[in-house]
């Protein structure tokens, strides 16, 4: 019952959204940025509508980007947001290259206009990196995050959750690449000292050492220095690393 009620208000929003748009473009011209606004509202009001308004919400979001390229030009925090919204809705879509694409761009202006190490551009970051684990394409993933990585370090303290937390994921993805590399990032969430995440990080150290077999053993040879504090009384050395 619920259900029929919620889509009853979706398509009376939609017909407001709908007379809006005609009166915008009849007393502004087809062009204006205020036009643009109403068209991402709309686009954003297809999106909750279902399959059936797909199409309708992209080519909305399109027309939105192209008059606020015309009207306010390619290097704009509002033709950002609306990138960044058409990202999300291709993201969701299951369509990654052109969601990638739209991220890409927003990314690309929020760093001109607010700096490298903005908020905005760190949580653009976040979800380009997120597209592309779950696209499993890791390694590709990896730049992203390491910017990331190095943007939240100079805009927080390298003990502030924050800042851990975005070192966790990227600890995480260079595990796919290099061992050493990986312990190399848990072991300074260990030295933070800063709990739970000294915590897990200790454990993810364990769980390395313990899973590295005779492949891994160059690796560790270049990153043998590396001790994890607080796992035992008197850590145990690894011979067959120091002697081969």
């Amino acid at each position: 019952m619920w259900g029929d009620r919620h889509q009853g208000e979706l398509k009376d929003a939609e017909l407001l959204f709908r007379e809006s748009v005609a009166i915008t473009e009849k007393t502004l011209g087809r062009e204006h940025a205020d036009l643009a606004i109403v068209l991402n509202n709309l686009a954003g009001l297809y999106c909750c509508m279902g399959k059936d308004k797909i199409q309708d919400a992209d080519r909305a979001y399109l027309r939105c980007t192209r008059i606020m390229e015309t009207t306010l030009g390619p290097c704009n925090l509002n033709l950002a947001t609306v990138l960044s919204n058409h990202a999300t809705f291709y993201s969701e879509m299951h369509r990654p290259q052109d969601a990638l694409k739209q991220y890409t761009r927003c990314m690309d202006i929020r760093e001109k206009v607010l700096g490298e190490n903005h908020a905005e551009v760190i949580a653009t970051l976040h979800n380009i990196t997120g597209l592309l684990s779950d696209e499993r394409k890791f390694e590709q993933a990896i730049p992203y995050q390491e910017k990331c990585v190095k943007a939240m370090r100079t805009a927080h303290k390298v003990d502030s959750p924050e800042y851990l937390e975005e070192l966790i994921r990227l600890a995480e993805l260079v595990k796919r690449r290099s061992v050493s590399e990986a312990m190399v990032k848990w072991q300074e969430i260990v030295d933070s000292r800063v709990e739970p995440y000294a915590k897990t990080a200790r454990n993810k150290l364990t769980d390395l050492l313990l899973e590295c077999d005779v492949k891994y053993t160059a690796e560790y040879k270049v990153n043998k220095t590396l001790f994890l504090p607080e796992l035992s009384a008197s850590p145990s050395p690894i011979p067959s690393l120091e002697n081969e």
